[in-house]
């Protein structure tokens, strides 16, 4: 401790940028600097005190207050407190590493996706330019050269068809050009798709974009969203055996995935039974939940991911096909001597139901788990091959179709933003298309019922007090205006993620 009241405090896990740029840690030095100041304030004013005290017994006293001192940093800075008895100082551990592992741990920043999307740009960029019998380390080149050959490259940009890439294609290597330049060993100090210097190309690269979308090969594919009916066929009792330890997990998988709305293969094998925790809220529901927050693509971990605490939860429903029934089951079934929960299942001669363990202790494949949902669709005949993000996607389309608001939603999908969420609910789901049509051909053509399937919705209903009316039918399910009050003039099924669809039914008078 510094008479003067200086307080110094640093910790090497951090960089200074870090220190500087963070607010809680801001905070957190300055109140620790008042405390110091206040430390030895009074300890200056002991000092008269303590010269009439043997110099042996005033060492121990100010030895005693520095133990104090540092113990209450600790505790504050949440660290574990020392213990009560104990005379010594705390010492601080530090494990020693290798250049390799610290290497690895600096590779691990970005995703495998993004290096993968990385390497295909810059070795396109690179092939071009032997092409054009230029020098293909353009890593070096000067601001105004590399603006000169991107200006000739963009348009020269074709797949193997000669057609060409897409426009999401086509900004993934643009940014994948930049990443290779501004991240290590390079690290250029430019930005090609912002900085003046690289003005033209970036025109170059707009009018690429323009040509190729009235060329026809602006062609980005969203995963689609699971329909209506395929949603009843897989939350129906028959749709998963739940005495069949590869259609038990099927369900587990599938109902984690839509409820914590999970991204395609992301972390999946990772995942450990002792991960989750199954708990009871003020109202006596059950419901499971992911005790810890992952490294995601959108939440990798970084500084600004020190306030990501939401925590999602899949609620118990009573119901046969209850989530956390089988969730139970799946968590009982398991080979305790790896706490994985994604195990190889027993099948065969191998596999008895009255066996108290019906899964192997090793992980399940990587490639088996990439296919779930496509696996699902084949064997339960859904109206098309979906994939593992398919249910992602759903997740997202199913909370907005029932009113929740984008906010919410995004606290479950862990978007960042609500332009990202936007792309996961373009698109009108079939039901609405079917509803939307009648309405159209309503005005010239009487559609019956046989000729699309679909009767014209007719205000002869009798009237709520909302100023709606309510379809009489004893297949509807009433539910307030308020939840529906985005598609209140039409008479289409609104879905639940638990429950499956719920018919709702509301035309304006």
């Amino acid at each position: 401790m510094e008479s003067e009241g200086n307080f110094e405090l640093s910790l090497s896990s951090l960089s200074d940028s870090e220190w500087e740029n963070d607010e809680d840690i801001k905070q957190f030095i300055a109140e620790e600097g008042r405390k110091q100041n206040e430390h030895a304030t009074l300890h200056e004013a002991d000092k008269g005190a303590s010269a009439q005290v043997p110099v042996g017994h005033a060492e121990t006293e100010h030895q005693n207050e520095n133990e104090d001192y540092e113990g209450s940093i600790a505790v504050d800075a949440g660290f574990d407190e020392p213990p009560q008895n104990s005379t010594k100082k705390r010492k601080r551990q530090f494990l020693p590493t290798t250049e390799q592992e610290r290497k690895e741990i600096a590779d691990n920043v970005d995703s495998k996706g993004t290096k993968r999307a990385t390497k295909f740009g810059v070795k396109l960029f690179k092939e071009w330019l032997e092409k054009e019998k230029l020098d293909p380390a353009f890593e070096e080149l000067s601001p105004n050269d590399l603006n000169e050959y991107l200006r000739r490259f963009y348009p020269e940009m074709r797949s193997g068809t000669e057609k060409r890439y897409s426009k999401s294609t086509m900004a993934g290597v643009r940014a994948s050009i930049n990443r290779h330049l501004t991240n290590p060993p390079f690290l250029r100090n430019i930005c090609i798709m912002k900085d003046s210097a690289f003005s033209t190309s970036n025109k170059m690269f707009c009018g690429v974009l323009k040509k190729a979308k009235e060329e026809g090969c602006d062609e980005t594919k969203h995963y689609p969203n699971i329909a209506e009916t395929d949603l009843t066929k897989l939350r129906s009792d028959h749709a998963f055996d739940l005495n069949d330890p590869t259609q038990l997990q099927e369900k587990v998988w599938f109902d984690l995935q839509l409820h914590f709305a999970r991204r395609g293969m992301e972390n999946t094998r990772s995942l450990k039974a002792s991960s989750f925790a199954i708990k009871t809220d003020d109202m006596g529901k059950e419901y499971a939940y992911l005790k810890h927050a992952e490294c995601t693509k959108n939440h990798p971990g970084k500084m600004s991911d020190t306030n990501y605490k939401t925590k999602k939860r899949m609620y118990a429903n009573g119901t046969a096909t209850c989530p956390l029934k089988s969730f139970r089951l799946l968590l009982e079934k398991r080979n305790k001597e790896n706490d994985v929960l994604y195990q190889k299942p027993r099948t065969g001669r191998k596999f008895n139901p009255t066996q108290d363990v019906w899964y192997l202790k090793s992980v399940r494949g990587h490639n088996t788990l990439a296919v779930m949902m496509p696996r699902i669709s084949e064997r339960l005949g859904l109206s098309e091959r979906y994939t593992n993000h398919s249910v992602r996607a759903t997740t997202v389309s199913v909370l907005a179709d029932n009113g929740v608001e984008a906010r919410e939603i995004m606290r479950i999908t862990d978007h960042k933003n609500e332009g990202s969420l936007r792309s996961y609910n373009t698109d009108s789901t079939d039901s609405r298309k079917r509803a939307y049509s009648s309405f159209l051909q309503n005005a010239n053509v009487e559609q019956s019922e046989a000729g699309c399937g679909i009767s014209p919705p007719t205000p002869k209903h009798p009237q709520n007090k909302a100023g709606l009316t309510a379809c009489a039918s004893s297949s509807c399910v009433h539910v307030p205006p308020s939840s529906v009050s985005n598609f209140t003039n039409i008479g289409i099924p609104m879905m639940n993620i638990t429950n499956s669809v719920v018919n709702v039914h509301y035309h304006s008078t």
